[in-house]
């Protein structure tokens, strides 16, 4: 099984192409890798891998299964606006129309703070209107608008949500 995982990030069936990210200053640093059924898509940048998964998990479920892509999977941090629009467009043009998707953030202990799972600094929030606006003090978990609604705009949520997801390794 754990042979198999390896393999994973590696599977290379056409779904999106890089002129589909519509991101011209990060093409000549990006790849894109086809999808495999519920996997999605995923594009490496940087040599770092953003996978998004279909399939709707609660945050912690998502954050386990992109822990399974070793040592560095978790969840993913955006560190820039230019990660960000490489992120939507991965989930809007082979997304299936998903509404949101869950980002490795979450609140830190019932501050106004948050983090980053795989932690990295906290250096970049594309937050929506009036948000994070932590709904009766439990949305503590972060997803992307990804659909016609504030795209790109992140909000705090409940974790105990299911949503598609991007992870990163």
């Amino acid at each position: 099984m754990n042979s198999v995982l390896l393999l994973l990030p590696l599977i290379a069936v056409a779904c999106c192409h890089p002129t589909d990210l519509e991101t011209n200053s990060l093409l000549n640093e990006t790849e894109t890798l086809g999808n495999d059924q519920d996997m999605g898509s995923a594009v490496i940048h940087r040599g770092w891998t953003y996978r998004f998964v279909i399939t709707p998990m609660t945050f912690v479920n998502a954050e386990l299964y992109c822990q399974r892509f070793g040592r560095r999977g978790h969840l993913t941090s955006i560190h820039s606006y230019h990660i960000n629009y490489l992120l939507l467009n991965l989930v809007k043009r082979c997304g299936y129309n998903v509404a949101s998707v869950w980002l490795g953030g979450l609140q830190f202990l019932k501050t106004s703070r948050f983090i980053w799972l795989d932690g990295s600094r906290w250096n970049f929030a594309r937050w929506g209107p009036g948000e994070p606006n932590n709904v009766y003090g439990r949305e503590e978990c972060i997803e992307m608008y990804t659909s016609h609604y504030r795209p790109g705009y992140w909000n705090d949520l409940f974790c105990s949500y299911s949503r598609p997801f991007i992870c990163k390794y």
